[in-house]
């Protein structure tokens, strides 16, 4: 198959991708907070953005885009972002996303709600795997997570710091994927539509927060799974937070866009 021809740019994968995936995982990838003005916001930006070409210069026909971030050099000034719940789009994708980044040298980011567990990412991406937390109200969980982060060789951390609140996706609560989640005839129809999806899920199993197994109260069925992940994460994060975390991890330490080294304050 040529992938280039058959698609041609991200439209295209993303209409592939509409049709591959039922309506409810399709639209958590792809949606935003509330009406989704935010995403317009930023696209409209990025579209505003031009390259400035460079000609009748040495080797124009080989063009370097690697760059050295966080003391390494990766081939690409992008890295590959956090998604929870990667699992429910498609099973393994955060495998597949993590082995793609380690063949092609830039950053994967592993979402702490993601249907992988730390372990996994990190022997499948080695150096580089990041980690992104969400800070919970109990310190003692925070802690844990770091630690198994930094001994399986996380050396990037990433602080959300972005939700004061509960956030409010329009377009997953008419689904059913909110708190806690809901499962309707709507539901099962659009699973029934996707026949490939279903057989994958079914055999991969259904997606877990795999890294935050231990924490949650066994025997918890999904609407009680929902309701104590969405208590255990403590929306404002303070700067007096920040201190406690620079205070566990001895690397780098990203917040919200916000680079902080290890020598560096807060």
């Amino acid at each position: 198959m040529n992938i280039q021809r058959r698609f041609p740019c991200v439209l295209d994968l993303r209409a592939a991708a509409e049709r591959r995936v039922p309506k409810f995982a399709y639209d958590y990838l792809c949606g935003g907070i509330g009406l989704g003005r935010g995403l317009e916001h930023n696209r409209r930006m990025l579209d505003t953005v031009k390259l400035l070409p460079c000609y009748l210069v040495d080797d124009a026909d080989a063009p370097d885009c690697s760059t050295v971030f966080l003391g390494q050099k990766f081939d690409r000034p992008y890295g590959v972002a956090p998604i929870g719940l990667g699992g429910l789009i498609w099973p393994r994708a955060a495998q597949y996303l993590a082995s793609a980044a380690r063949d092609h040298n830039i950053p994967f980011c592993l979402s702490g709600f993601a249907t992988v567990s730390l372990e996994d990412i990190a022997e499948i991406a080695g150096r580089h795997a990041w980690y992104q937390h969400y800070m919970c109200m109990d310190d003692g969980i925070n802690r844990e997570m770091f630690d198994r982060a930094l001994s399986c060789g996380y050396r990037n951390l990433v602080i959300t710091v972005d939700i004061p609140t509960a956030t409010r996706r329009d377009h997953d609560i008419r689904n059913g994927l909110s708190v806690p989640p809901r499962f309707d005839l709507r539901t099962l129809v659009q699973i029934s539509c996707r026949p490939r999806w279903a057989m994958e899920t079914a055999i991969d199993g259904i997606p877990g927060f795999r890294s935050l197994t231990k924490h949650i109260p066994q025997r918890s069925n999904l609407n009680q799974t929902g309701l104590f992940i969405q208590k255990m994460i403590e929306g404002h994060v303070s700067c007096e937070r920040l201190e406690k975390v620079r205070d566990h991890w001895p690397h780098n330490l990203i917040v919200k866009g916000v680079l902080s080294t290890q020598d560096a304050s807060l």
